[in-house]
């Protein structure tokens, strides 16, 4: 599906998608929003946030360094000159990634431009149509300059001819005007026998229980350092402890996914703080580093199931320089 989709959507936008998984909700948005236009039904916004691509030159790309600042404005022209939205992402932050895409050309065909395509996540609000992107920031240049998104509500098309006025029917005789005294009101009958009760309808199927996702939050509520060692902090618990034990909180059952991670500090450099989902004392594969220029990590990828039961606590280490810092934690609990 994911092929044919990729296809269909090429054919109709006339642009270039890889095939990666993040890419097919942006596609299926699309495809949803012209088959809402073509049976004249609403398209319904999948909402924020907004995954956009933006193709520059490799020899631009070179001067890029981690501290350079990227600008992403969105505008609803080609030309880029009505700005919608502006947004701004380090060149070093982790959410910003940049790949070397490989385009092939068919026998005899003419040649194609190779760059850098540069990939990021934008909390735009949800747009009706589609929108272009321009990214600036260091010596960037783009491939062209304006290139066409897809909006979070996919791409809108265009409105369809007015049909005809139907003709106007004739009109009908006018009634003549009823005329006479209102009768007096009739007695009320009397209740007639109840009937048979009917046969019992078929049940109907079960619905699906809702599902709730549950944020456990916390974090070290002071500042540590790499002479505290590794340190354990429980969600809600608010203090920190050199054993696991003493801050352990019970959990239902069900899966630990999405951890994220915040300091206050604004950079790392020589200095690594590392934060690990730990359950009943052990660790689990849910993990991730914050070092160098970076404030901030997350594992959006590794989950780990729980019984009811099991107790969870968040593993805190420092390794290097030492950089003082707070550390605070979000992790997601799924039915």
């Amino acid at each position: 599906m994911v092929f044919a989709t990729k296809l269909i959507y090429e054919l109709v936008t006339g642009r270039y998608v890889p095939c990666r998984r993040r890419h097919v909700r942006a596609m299926l948005a699309a495809l949803a929003a012209l088959a809402a236009c073509a049976t004249g039904a609403q398209a319904v916004p999948l909402g924020t946030p907004l995954s956009v691509e933006y193709l520059v030159t490799r020899r631009s790309f070179t001067a890029l360094t981690a501290s350079d600042v990227l600008e992403f404005s969105l505008y609803d022209d080609a030309a880029c000159t009505s700005l919608l939205h502006n947004e701004s992402q380090d060149a070093g932050d982790p959410a910003v990634r940049f790949e070397i895409p490989y385009p092939l050309r068919v026998r005899r065909g003419p040649l194609l431009t190779r760059g850098v395509l540069i990939d990021a996540v934008l909390d735009a609000p949800p747009f009706d149509g589609p929108v272009y992107l321009r990214v600036t920031g260091g010596s960037l240049v783009g491939i062209p300059d304006c290139q066409l998104q897809v909006a979070a509500g996919g791409v809108a098309g265009s409105t369809g001819p007015t049909g005809p006025v139907g003709s106007t029917g004739p009109t009908g005789p006018t009634g003549t005007t009823g005329t006479g005294d209102i009768g007096p009101t009739g007695s009320t009958g009397p209740t007639g026998t109840t009937g048979p009760t009917g046969t019992t309808g078929t049940t109907g199927a079960t619905g699906s229980a809702a599902s709730a996702v549950t944020l456990l939050t916390g974090g070290t509520g002071q500042d540590i350092n790499t002479v505290d060692g590794t340190q354990f902090s429980g969600p809600g618990v608010g203090e920190i402890s050199a054993t696991s034990n003493v801050v352990e909180v019970p959990l239902p059952a069900g899966t630990l996914r999405n951890l994220r991670v915040r300091t206050n500090a604004s950079s790392f450099v020589g200095s690594t703080v590392t934060v690990t989902v730990n359950v009943n004392g052990a660790d689990t594969s849910i993990t991730c580093s914050i070092t160098g220029i970076s404030s901030s990590c997350e594992d959006l990828a590794n989950t780990q199931a729980v019984s009811a039961g099991d107790r969870i606590s968040l593993k805190i280490e420092e390794n290097g320089l030492g950089t003082a810092t707070r550390v605070n934690y979000s992790v997601e609990l799924a039915p």
